[in-house]
Order: structure tokens, then sequence, then C-alpha cells
């Protein structure tokens, strides 16, 4: 199955057998053995599955970035070391000069519809709330990348096939009972915490590492093989890499 072997005659054929060879290799990146307890995010696949003592025990569908060059999800190791509830949310600069500023010339009361302020430094921050960007949950997965796992107000993007639709971070569908399973507590107890709608942290009884993997190629619980489209384009260039180690260096140089 090397790069180098012969290719198959039909397209679909070379497709699926350069999908297997990269998705390979993007499997040796990762460590020989996965942690027990991990919370594995597959962006190809648009969905999350929690593992305990090394079982899948939750999935869910999640809302990953859209395919521009800037909002893609990245992959990333994080570890998340603790939950924020009723977080508010702090819009980045870029995102405000991008995205928010043209709307707040068409409509002066932008901001304030959607309990918005405007920092001076360019950010915006909404401030938590039933209708707040983040939702009523944040997972704090501290990473270079400000990347996180997080609820949303906006419940019906997951019943779309395509959720390609966030600026980079990660949406999901079932936070209550993720966070349930990370904090070792019943959703009531969840719930709770956030029913008096204050800002307010808490650390989970030990971290959890979260892996945000790009898998167009995988092995399903029950052992199928699947493929997903390659949205973000990245198998292509892997593909090559792996082509060019293949043929190994110039003559003449090591």
């Amino acid at each position: 199955l090397g790069p180098d072997g012969p290719e198959p005659a039909d397209p679909a054929g070379r497709t699926r057998r350069r999908a297997l060879q990269v998705n390979l290799e993007r499997q040796r990146w990762l460590p020989r053995e996965l942690p027990a307890e991990r919370v594995w995010v597959n962006v190809a696949d648009q969905r999350l599955t929690y593992f305990r003592d090394g079982a899948p025990v939750l999935s869910s569908r999640v809302v990953v970035g859209n395919e521009s060059d800037r909002d893609q999800s990245p992959e990333l190791l994080a570890t998340i070391e603790g939950i924020f509830f009723n977080p508010p949310w702090v819009v980045p600069a870029d995102i405000v000069q991008a995205d928010i500023l043209p709307r707040l010339r068409q409509d002066p009361a932008y901001l304030e519809k959607r309990n918005m302020v405007l920092r001076e430094n360019g950010e915006v921050e909404q401030r938590a709330g039933p209708n707040a960007g983040l939702g009523a949950l944040l997972f704090d997965m501290p990473n270079r990348f400000d990347v996180f796992l997080h609820d949303t107000p906006a419940r019906h993007f997951f019943t779309r096939d395509n959720r390609r639709l966030s600026y980079g971070c990660i949406r999901v569908e079932k936070p209550r009972e993720l966070a349930a399973l990370l904090m070792r507590r019943p959703v009531e107890a969840i719930a709770a915490e956030i029913a008096p709608g204050k800002t307010v942290r808490r650390d989970l009884p030990s971290p959890v590492p979260v892996f945000v993997v790009y898998h167009t190629a995988f092995a399903d619980e029950d052992a199928q093989l699947q493929f997903r489209p390659d949205f973000y384009r990245r198998d292509a260039g892997l593909w090559q890499r792996l082509r060019g180690a293949a043929a190994g260096p110039p003559a003449g140089q090591a």
C-alpha cells in the first residue's frame, strides 16, 4: 500500500487508495497507545466521541470550522482542564473587522440587540446569556490556536449534513452530557450550575486529553471502513509529500 505502488485503474479506486495512505500517515502521528479516557473529535467526520476505559461512551455531532483558509479547525492535541459555565464570548478583533463592523454600519443597534460591547482593543465581548455565542458551556482546553469545544444556541445547525459553519472552534451538540461525563456528575448537576446564569469555572476531577484530528478514512466503532470528503483539501498535499519521501533524495544527496 506504499505511495510508490501501482495505482488502481479507476479514479474512485485511486482516490480511496490515496485516502488510506494519507490517513495511515496521520495515524502514525498519534501515540501508539491512546489514553483510555479521551475526547476524540474527527473534523472530517464532523463528530465527537468520548472514550472511558478505552470504550466509546458518548457520540455527538459537532459544528466545525468553515472551509476558508482562515477558519478551518486545526489538528491538535490539548487537555481539557475545566469547564466555564455561562461563559462570555470575546470576539477577536480580526473577526470584528471582517464580520461585525460591516453589520454595525448597516444597523447601529446591532451590538445592543445581541448584548455585545465594543472593547477599546477592537475586540467585542458578548455577555453571558441564553443567546450568547458560546452557549452555556465552554470546555477549557488551552492551546496555541485558541480553538475550544463549546455549546451553542444555534441548535438547528446540528440537523445539517454540512456542519462546516464556525470560525474554527467546535460546537458540540451534547455539551451537557459531555460535561457530566468529564465532571463525573449527573446531567442534573450540570444544569443546576448553569441555572443561576453566573460565569463560573470548575476544574475537572482530573484533566482529560482531547484529540482533534482530520481523518478522511477511518475504521468506525464496528470496525467498518469509512470515507469522508476531504473538504479542507488537505489530502493532496500530504499525498505529494509521501510521494516525495518514497522517491528518496536526488542522486548524490543523503
